[in-house]
């Protein structure tokens, strides 16, 4: 009996567990673009495709977002001279791992780092997410290109309904057994050549976000307050499980 009941248990929590997926492929279009001097015949795009695995229909927020459809890097505080930096520049020094998106508001950045770095250990950031954001900053409208009203929404949350603050577009929402798919433009990485593995930087979905920062004087550092989602919304159910993902690598030469 106790047997069975064990069974029971694992089978129960290993569908909890596949209740959503979030596939990542790489797709071509053939296209002729112009960028930077260069010129290319055809445009690679990170295919980032949401699916319900269950009987339910559930949303959860979306692990990157950008209206532009281009990846968005954080830059440091000094200006570089891309051409320059390119002269000098190997990106086949090493194998890079290209995390995508986060938790709110870290799911408005891509990272990048040598596949020998942790993406959870303490390291500076390499230069290679400068030289992108170099890239990626001429293609962008300078009108949508900035999200920070997006972490503004949700720091000025206070008690207030956090469906106030938010929009349909932060989040995905998935009927029973239907999938959903953005893609995002990797002429940046193209340009750059070099050997890049793209994954998610998280590997559960969660119900809050992460708002207002706050000095914890119990571990010296700054942490952000976490606002509950609503565990419903119209017809869809809060999913903050574990997801299901892929990694999927590629080489621009």
């Amino acid at each position: 009996m106790i047997k069975k009941l064990i069974l029971f248990l694992l089978i129960s929590c290993g569908a909890y567990a596949q209740k959503i997926s979030i596939d990542l492929s790489i797709e071509w279009e053939k296209k002729e673009f112009s960028m930077q001097g260069m010129k290319f015949d055809s445009i690679p795009f990170l295919k980032i495709e949401y699916v319900n695995l269950s009987d339910e229909n559930l949303y959860c927020m979306k692990i990157y977002r950008n209206s532009n459809h281009l990846p968005n890097f954080l830059s440091s505080v000094q200006t570089i001279n891309i051409e320059d930096k390119l002269i000098h520049y190997n990106p086949f020094v090493c194998n890079w791992n290209v995390f995508v998106g986060g938790i709110v508001p870290d799911n408005l950045h891509w990272y990048v780092l040598p596949d020998s770095l942790n993406f959870s250990s303490e390291h500076e950031a390499d230069l290679i997410n400068d030289v992108l954001y170099e890239i990626y900053s001429p293609l962008s409208d300078p009108l949508t290109l900035s999200e920070v009203d997006n972490i503004n929404r949700f720091d000025k949350l206070q008690d207030e309904d956090i469906l106030n603050c938010m929009r349909r577009d932060d989040m995905v929402f998935l009927k029973s057994e239907e999938t959903y798919s953005e893609y995002y433009s990797l002429i940046g990485f193209l340009k750059l050549k070099g050997n890049y593995t793209f994954l998610l930087s998280l590997d559960r979905m969660q119900g809050y976000v992460e708002i207002k920062p706050f000095w914890n004087s119990n571990t010296s550092k700054f942490e952000r307050e976490k606002k509950k989602l609503p565990k419903r919304i119209e017809c869809y159910s809060l999913y903050d499980g574990i997801i299901r993902s892929n990694r999927i690598s590629v080489q621009f030469k």
